[in-house]
């Protein structure tokens, strides 16, 4: 965070690991909705239920401010400077993020009760997929350019 918010960042050097940032924030609402799902069955995890919903949704608000934040990032390297999209190992590295923002959004929805988080679930799973996809498609051109 301090290098992207503080030091010049050349275009070559802002690489797909930067999409782990939003991943984190995912996994752990994630972890934040399955601990809410014990909260019945557990006494101390049921009297700081409201504090696990609560830091959830701040987490959630966290990983979805990072999405349009990288996205604009993205043009920056490959649009504005015009640098060739080519495969590299660490576009995986993008992948789950995506995917994982996409199950946290749907399990956070149904811990608290709020569907139209889970309406957000749905196109973050297809964009995941489609990564996934091109991911492995790039992938697999790569290989071919080698031999």
């Amino acid at each position: 965070m301090m290098r992207l918010f503080f030091s010049e960042l050349a275009p070559v050097q802002f690489t797909p690991l930067y999409w782990v940032n939003m991943g984190a924030a995912a996994i752990s609402v994630l972890s934040g909705a399955l601990l809410l799902d014990l909260t019945n069955r557990d006494v101390l995890l049921s009297e700081v239920r409201p504090f696990i919903a609560g830091l959830s949704l701040i987490l959630w608000a966290w990983a979805s401010w990072w999405i349009p934040a990288l996205v604009l990032m993205w043009l920056w390297r490959y649009w504005a400077h015009r640098l060739r999209l080519t495969y590299e190992s660490s576009f995986w590295s993008l992948v789950f993020p995506l995917g994982m923002y996409g199950a946290a959004s749907f399990e956070l929805g149904r811990a608290i009760d709020q569907p139209w988080l889970a309406t957000v679930a749905l196109p973050a799973t297809a964009v995941g997929s489609a990564a996934w996809l091109w991911t492995f498609a790039a992938m697999a051109r790569s290989w071919r350019r080698v031999d």
